[in-house]
């Protein structure tokens, strides 16, 4: 990649600022090694998409080397469905790309948002992903990541693969000896054990997609993701339940099989054989047609939308066609748009500053390796990995969150040594894994209220200091009256037993007093009679108040609740998003881990504009909101 001049350099002039010759007009989100903006080429007169590689501190090589594969290898595949790369460029140390605006959502956000899709519309969106990946192979590379996050639907139905970061390239390779690179749930079982691949390791990964398109979930499930691997490695794959792709079951069943087979020389030859497969189905589905004067409506309501003149009246008509004709792609795809305000980037407001941009050219750290969606890319030492696998069958592998984990490469020598592949939570801080069972609570002598300063101090939790906040991002925010360390006290009046169960670490509060900070499960001992207890865990947004009557001699436990799965949206999405009036990213948000109950997540646009949603997170299930710009 060859540096910009100075002319074209990051700057914030008349015109606004630039990253290579095109100007910045707005943030559309984040990518798995950066932020995306919107960008104008004022030289052809266009948008483009422009995604950098990550803006905290210098890109180590890895790195730079996977983003550039990304570049090159999309660019030199010119096909419908494969994304279109225009340039691959630096300026002044921040690689980007350049590349084609894509309006639409990816399969990840249809899936977890409970979003119709006809069964045309499923089998469409696995058939086009087939048909890239094809002419893919065809040209010597294997994505190696194929997953619903890297699936872009579009809003006429087409579809586009993404992020070509960890493909496979015929003569170039930056995967070091000994390490393995992918998504857990989609990997296959040659790629787990680190065999050569080919294009086969894509198919056994559409397979699976295909499954989780018309089962609702992912074949194979686990609480961590080396059990994951074993299973895809070892344990067969579930089979659909009758009638879940309707009157074709059978046939798509007989598909899936074939792309699940652990033995890449039995599964289809090429991604192109599934595809002819599929559309011989797809031809067969059984659909009743629509009505003319139907089809008629349809077609004004594109129109109407197009132009952004669908009113309620519009959006009842294709609501109800929708209904009706459950298996009409076309309704059901239209329904889903009038759902949302058109997102036009010719008219996205421009946000006047970046402050992530300035950040970039005043450090210099590299970073590890990070990714979002559905699913984290893992990038770990192979014979590590597949150790912990092992490990999995005789229960020597812990629980981890399902959707938060990630492998590093830098902790290589400490996995040997723990049996397991060590996965790293994502986001702005540690977020707590599922679990059903609760720990047991640790016993911490602490007293409340009144002092006595002849009383020796009890033992008392040593508080976790909390991560600094990365450039752009704002720190949650806790209560102002918490001190930065638990208070011991001596007991007044007869002692009672105060027991706070939590699966994740919380701070407590006993009568404006802290008696434990950070800790997953609290016993105390405090004075009997009324108090208010608050337990707080800011990062995943609780903050729970109760008074309680504590009992002489007595003991009374309190539990927190479990947590659930947010997913936020936004439209258009330059947006900064709130939780109860706390900080927490620009969307897409994918998967945050969130403490049930209910939350007011907003939105703050550039220009001013603000909109405000209520929500219900219910415990172990994921929620997804989409925010309309007023």
């Amino acid at each position: 990649m060859t540096p910009q001049s100075g002319a074209a350099r990051h700057s914030q002039t008349g015109s606004g600022y630039h990253i290579g010759r095109y100007r910045v007009r707005a943030r559309l989100g984040k990518g798995g090694m950066g932020v995306v903006y919107l960008g104008r080429d004022e030289t052809l007169d266009r948008d483009v998409a422009i995604k950098t590689l990550r803006l905290e501190g210098s890109p180590d090589d890895e790195s730079r080397g996977r983003f550039e594969i990304e570049a090159k290898a999309a660019a030199r595949l010119q096909h419908p469905n494969i994304v279109t790369v225009f340039e691959l460029g630096e300026d002044r140390g921040l690689p980007y790309i350049a590349m084609e605006i894509l309006g639409g959502e990816d399969l990840e956000f249809l899936l977890r948002s409970a979003e119709k899709l006809s069964a045309t519309e499923r089998l469409d969106i696995v058939i086009q992903t087939l048909r890239g990946l094809d002419f893919a192979h065809a040209h010597q590379i294997v994505h190696r990541d194929i997953k619903p996050s890297n699936i872009r639907v579009l809003d006429d139905g087409g579809v586009k693969i993404l992020d070509f970061g960890i493909a496979k390239v015929e003569s170039s390779s930056v995967t070091r000896a000994g390490m393995m690179v992918g998504t857990p749930y989609y990997m296959s079982p040659e790629h787990i054990k680190g065999s050569v691949l080919d294009g086969r390791t894509d198919v056994f990964a559409v397979g699976v997609i295909l499954h989780e398109l018309f089962a609702g979930q992912r074949p194979f499930m686990a609480d961590d993701a080396t059990r994951v691997l074993y299973r895809i490695v070892n344990e067969p794959h579930p089979k659909l339940k009758a009638g879940s792709a309707g009157a074709l079951t059978t046939e798509i069943q007989r598909v899936i099989d074939k792309a699940l087979e652990k033995d890449a020389d039995a599964r289809y030859a090429s991604a192109a054989l599934m595809a002819d497969e599929l559309t011989r189905i797809r031809e067969r589905y059984p659909i009743a047609p629509l009505a003319t004067e139907d089809v008629a409506a349809l077609s004004q309501a594109r129109k109407a939308y197009a132009a952004q003149r669908a009113n309620e009246q519009t959006i009842e008509t294709v609501e109800l066609i929708a209904r009706t004709n459950p298996e009409a792609a076309e309704a059901q795809r239209l329904r889903r748009l009038l759902r949302r305000k058109p997102r036009d980037p010719q008219t996205t407001a421009e946000t006047v500053s970046f402050p992530e941009l300035d950040a970039t050219f005043g450090r210099a750290e590299a970073q590890g390796p990070q990714t979002l969606g559905s699913g984290p890319t893992i990038i770990g030492n192979a014979e590590t990995i597949q150790h912990g696998i092992r490990s999995a069958v005789t229960g020597q592998v812990a629980a981890a969150s399902e959707s938060n984990i990630m492998a590093y490469a830098a902790v290589a020598a400490a996995l040997v040594t723990a049996g397991v592949a060590a996965f790293l939570y994502f986001g702005n801080a540690k977020e707590p894994a599922q679990t059903a069972a609760r720990p047991t609570p640790a016993i911490t002598e602490i007293f409340v209220p009144g002092a006595d300063p002849a009383t020796p101090r009890p033992r008392v939790p040593t508080p976790i200091a909390a991560a600094p906040p990365r450039p752009g991002t704002l720190a949650p925010k806790t209560s102002s009256s918490v001190p930065t360390a638990p208070v011991p006290i001596a007991p007044k009046g007869p002692p009672s037993t105060l027991v706070v169960e939590s699966a994740y670490p919380v701070t407590v509060t006993v009568s404006g007093r802290v008696i434990a900070s950070d800790k997953a499960g609290v016993t105390a001992t405090v004075s009997a009679g009324s108090h208010e207890v608050l337990i707080e865990a800011p990062s995943i947004f609780l903050k729970q108040r109760e008074t309680v009557r504590l009992e002489a001699d007595g003991s009374t436990t309190l539990r927190t609740p479990a947590t659930g799965k947010l997913g936020v949206r936004a439209s258009p999405d330059n947006c900064k998003v709130f939780v109860n009036g706390v900080f927490v990213d620009y969307p897409p948000i994918l998967d945050r881990t969130i403490a049930a109950g209910n939350h007011v997540v907003s939105f703050e646009w550039p220009d001013g504009a603000k909109a405000e949603q209520r929500i219900l997170i219910q415990p172990g299930k994921p929620a997804y909101i989409q925010g309309r710009k007023p």
